[in-house]
């Protein structure tokens, strides 16, 4: 049996009580990697699953480190399924792996679906020391406007309303088959003062809110 140790952050906060959280697993380095299937030396999703489930957070990021200082292959688990992509987990595993003695300032993270994302470790342009972590993504397509007008518009807004105890002002909606963003008005307040979230409500679909 193979003993794996995992940490839990919270993205989008400096407090525990607040923000996204995500457990992080960093497997063991694989004698081998097989540059043509890289996910080769992952143990079988059965049992990523099963862990990621026992957990149950919102997601468990699983790192496997390649044959390169800050390259990983990377899977999303949350307590249901495998998905394809995730932005605070991939915010809290950065953290973690920066925060590391010798740590690199640049990570690339090689995933299933959606080729390589690549982290840095930067500093915030407007405020000297403030050390954040920035995100580069592949690009995804196939998304489409939704418009102010329509029903759907309003079913969003009121679930993110509810999600969020307040209301949130929404500057654009985009969607498609597998993600929604959503863009809001400059200057709203990011923190979790500002935003303060019902995780449960959060990790529900919106259709169900």
């Amino acid at each position: 049996m193979v003993k794996l140790e995992y940490t839990v952050l919270n993205a989008f906060t400096t407090s525990s009580k607040h923000g996204n959280p995500a457990a992080v697993i960093v497997l063991p380095t694989p004698d081998q990697i097989n540059e043509n299937d890289l996910f080769s030396a992952y143990p079988p999703t059965q049992a990523l699953q099963k862990v990621a489930t026992h957990l149950n957070y919102p997601m468990t990021a699983f790192l496997l480190p390649l044959n390169t200082d800050g390259r990983y292959a990377l899977r999303w688990i949350d307590p249901g399924t495998e998905v394809q992509l995730c932005g605070h987990a991939t915010v809290a595993l950065s953290e973690y792996l920066f925060s590391k003695e010798g740590a690199p300032g640049r990570l690339e993270l090689e995933t299933v679906k959606h080729g390589k994302v690549v982290s840095e470790r930067l500093e915030n342009p407007l405020k000297k020391g403030d050390m954040r972590v920035a995100l580069d993504f592949p690009e995804i397509l196939g998304f489409r406007d939704i418009e102010k007008s329509s029903e759907e518009w309003s079913a969003i807004n009121d679930g993110l309303a509810e999600v969020a105890k307040k209301e949130i002002p929404i500057a654009q909606l985009r969607k498609n088959d597998h993600y929604l963003i959503v863009e809001l008005e400059t200057g709203f307040d990011m923190s979790a003062t500002g935003l303060p979230l019902n995780m449960e409500k959060l990790v529900r679909p919106l259709s169900d809110v």
